[in-house]
């Protein structure tokens, strides 16, 4: 399987502006130390090689946040005996074994390959030294993370960290062992000891380790950033700067149907910020349903942690002998990054502005995952962008049917299919944004590029659709009254002891493949639960007042009136749903 024409042009591109990146900071100290006519480099002392590079300090962290993790069952017993071997070895290996020696023979070596260059760098002040290792450190781990995604053949060395059913403690170490050996920094920090920046190469080791582990904890800290108001200017700085455990999730989740999940981007791994220069992230400020691979076969814990040394007798499985590269469910793109929509203008308008961002830690444009000029947004900055136009260009791009029976204010309807249907473009001004929506991304991406062809300079699309609008409790028109109040649902919730919802419509496409999945469960004609489906289209001001339906298809099973598993998409087999009523009876 070769890697993508896009991709390899996307790679290269992003890669020359990575040079200057690296340089930047080097440049920046250059020219401190001219303007106050210093020359500290002609006039260095060695200074004492830091010898002890572990601490035990992180994994104790690590074991406190995992123990708090599980007290709150937030593994949700998804960690079995496979899962927990294959945790405990990538947590344990590393740290005692690989570690140590490759830091015991790069110091051992250095001094006989470059005999006169210890301590040759310890003039560079502390701030300084962070600031170039922060940056060259992150920057080689993004791209060390981004091409394992993007270019097929590596993916396998890094697929076990994706096979984890959950976030948490447990899996944040968990790595194929080939991944693990030629992991930059472990490297660099090394050398960095011997060349005289220990202390500044373990600081940022430091720091580097707690923002990563908060990332992939399954304790949300960052929520209250989003929760309350007054930390919305902190939490947008945050977010773009350094990964979170949203943003981080996100990369980690099983599918990107539910316009939360980004497993194609946010490779940032101290550094966000990355991903906001190179196009390659999302923000969303909502957590993934599931999380894992789709095709995962739950292979044996010694082929996940030794491949290809050691091969899984799973059939079909990637990491079988004469297995697929990118397994059946995952085809290229799914980890080429957004090859489909290749990103033009970029490095002329935003990259230098994201570049100087660095140094005073905010980028110049919003969050959104940008694709083409194409902008696709969350439902509160789509609902914020549009409520800083005087006189909002809104599209929904759905069928005449669907509009009658809701849209939002102000919105025209320009139906794909119909002939004629661009004549209401004819008072849209191609200055000003135009926001276009519909059910889910398909129809908007068509017009989304036929209106850039055309020379309209910015276009939003609604990340999950109306669905999310509605359920986010934004105003919009509707000419249906809802079949269902909030007592009427209430009432089957907590009057049956096991509820399976299935909120839809009909003009979904996959809602259409959920209902299916729902429907052969009703032929069982078991009493011990009861199933419910509701039509978005027929009960918008119920999903308005739930405040918890974020896009359709979603699926919410509920014990004893209080929700025990949800999903958005179809992220889900009739296997799983069915394995989940097992357990809640």
């Amino acid at each position: 399987m070769k890697i993508q024409k896009q991709t390899a042009v996307k790679i290269f591109r992003d890669a020359v502006i990575s040079l200057f990146i690296y340089a930047l900071p080097v440049l920046l100290l250059y020219f401190f130390f001219s303007g106050k006519g210093q020359q500290s480099w002609k006039n260095a002392d060695a200074e004492a090689v830091l010898k002890n590079l572990s601490s035990w300090g992180l994994p104790v962290l690590m074991v406190v946040v995992g123990l708090v993790e599980f007290a709150y069952r937030l593994y949700d017993n998804k960690w079995n005996k496979n899962e927990r071997v294959l945790d405990i070895v990538c947590f344990v290996i590393p740290k005692v074994v690989i570690r140590p020696l490759i830091t015991f023979f790069v110091l051992k070596f250095l001094p006989v390959i470059f005999p006169g260059a210890k301590g040759i760098f310890s003039w560079v002040p502390f701030g300084w030294a962070f600031l170039i290792i922060a940056i060259a450190d992150d920057l080689t781990q993004y791209w060390y993370h981004r091409l394992h995604h993007q270019v097929p053949w590596l993916w396998r060395f890094h697929r076990t960290h994706h096979s984890a059913p959950y976030m948490g403690m447990a899996m944040a170490s968990r790595q194929n062992v080939l991944y693990t050996i030629f992991f930059s920094q472990i490297y660099l920090t090394a050398a960095l000891t011997y060349l005289g920046l220990g202390y500044a190469a373990l600081f940022v080791t430091g720091i580097k380790s707690l923002i990563t582990l908060g990332a992939h904890s399954s304790i949300p800290w960052d929520k209250p950033f989003y929760k309350y108001k007054v930390l919305h200017p902190v939490a947008w700085v945050l977010e773009r700067l350094i990964s979170t455990p949203a943003t981080h999730h996100a990369h980690h989740a099983d599918t990107a149907d539910d316009g939360v999940g980004n497993y194609k981007g946010n490779f940032g791994n101290m550094f966000f910020l990355w991903d906001v220069i190179f196009g390659t992230g999302i923000i969303t400020r909502q957590y993934p349903q599931s999380y894992g691979i789709k095709h995962y076969k739950q292979e044996e814990w010694y082929a996940q942690f030794l491949w290809p040394i050691f091969k899984s007798k799973k059939a079909g499985s990637e990491l079988a002998a004469n297995g697929p590269m990118v397994g059946d469910e995952l085809p290229v793109a799914a980890v080429s990054g957004n090859d489909e929509r290749e990103e033009e203008g970029f490095i002329g308008k935003y990259a230098i502005a994201a570049i100087a961002g660095l140094f005073i830690f905010a980028s110049t444009f919003a969050q959104t995952e940008k694709k083409k000029g194409i902008f696709i947004l969350a439902v509160d900055s789509f609902a914020a962008k549009i409520s800083r136009q005087t006189s909002p260009q809104i599209i929904d791009v759905r069928t005449p049917e669907e509009f009658a029976l809701n849209h939002l204010n102000g919105a025209i309807n320009i139906d794909l299919r119909g002939t004629g249907s661009r004549e209401g473009l004819a008072k849209f001004s191609k200055e000003q944004p135009v926001f276009l929506y519909a059910i889910q991304h398909s129809r908007p991406d068509i017009l989304a590029k036929e209106l850039r062809e055309n020379g309209y300079k910015e276009v939003y699309e609604l990340q999950a659709g109306i669905a999310s609008w509605i359920g986010a409790g934004y105003p919009y028109y509707t000419t249906v009254k809802s079949e269902w109040t909030p007592a009427d649902y209430k009432k089957i919730i907590t009057t049956n002891r096991i509820v399976l919802v299935d909120i839809g419509t009909r003009y979904c496409g996959l809602c259409t493949k959920v209902k299916e999945l729902v429907d052969s469960l009703k032929k069982n004609n078991d009493p011990s639960y009861t199933i419910v489906e509701l039509e978005l289209y027929k009960n918008p001001q119920l999903v308005a007042d739930l405040k918890e339906i974020e896009a359709v298809p979603t699926v919410i099973l509920y014990k004893d009136g209080k929700p025990v598993w949800k999903r958005t998409g179809l992220s889900f087999t009739k296997g799983d749903i069915e394995a989940e009523l097992a357990k809640a009876k």
